[in-house]
């Protein structure tokens, strides 16, 4: 029965993205043949798609929420409400021919009240984790030093549970604003993060961080494509 719940859910939020030239074609033309297609090529990847734990943590209105809609394929908020948690449901991400699952996990807030939460999603070998530092803020001194703080924790839960095969990357969101109001001043966006957390001040990390960072702009869809396939091919 869970089978046949999570390959419905699939085929609606099949349903509910965008779809290629060829299938909307084939529902206009014939709609009981396409959704025959539809339901086969779910039933297709529900059985072969591997399964990717990915987590999404940041600070504060960094754009956390909308990075899971994103890759979920929902219609974005254009102005979301602070977070404290959400569950996110089992979904699949689908990109250049390959798929994933991502599995059941939360949406946590970015306060420093649920930042001792991050215990409860950061517990199976092989997590991926996707840390959001939101460039228009990061002139702040506490900032810096809240992320420093909790890319430690991060490090030191992954030590403790003693997890194999995890991995962290640094999205570096609103690049665009960035572009036009601080990189003429600060260079590069990675320079200028590597400079405000003084990377040399991490101590003993048991995940590579430094060499992990992208700047995005997650309401571009070229961006969050190349999210997609990041996770698709690991």
């Amino acid at each position: 029965m869970r089978f046949l719940e999570n390959l419905k859910n699939n085929l609606t939020n099949r349903l509910r993205s965008p779809l290629s030239k060829f299938e909307k074609g084939l529902l206009i033309y014939n709609p009981i043949w396409g959704m025959l297609y539809l339901l086969i090529s779910e039933l297709y990847s529900t059985i072969t798609a591997k399964t990717k734990h990915i987590i999404i943590l940041g600070s504060k209105g960094s754009g956390k929420t909308t990075l899971w809609s994103q890759l979920q394929g929902k219609i974005l908020d254009l102005a979301p409400l602070p977070t404290d948690q959400n569950k996110i449901e089992s979904f699949k991400i689908k990109s250049n021919g390959r798929t994933v699952k991502v599995p059941a996990t939360k949406d946590l807030g970015g306060s420093n009240d649920w930042v001792n939460s991050y215990e409860s999603i950061i517990n199976k070998d092989g997590t991926f984790i996707y840390y959001l530092v939101d460039l228009t803020n990061l002139q702040e001194k506490k900032m810096a030093l809240e992320i420093r703080a909790r890319l430690q924790k991060i490090s030191n839960i992954i030590k403790e549970k003693k997890l194999k095969d995890c991995g962290l990357k640094l999205l570096l969101t609103n690049k665009k604003a960035y572009h036009q109001k601080l990189e003429s001043k600060f260079g590069s966006p990675v320079k200028y993060v590597k400079e405000k957390l003084k990377m040399e001040k991490f101590k003993n990390l048991s995940i590579t961080i430094d060499s992990y960072m992208m700047p995005v702009e997650l309401t571009d869809s070229t961006d969050i494509e190349k999210i997609k396939d990041e996770i698709t091919s690991k």
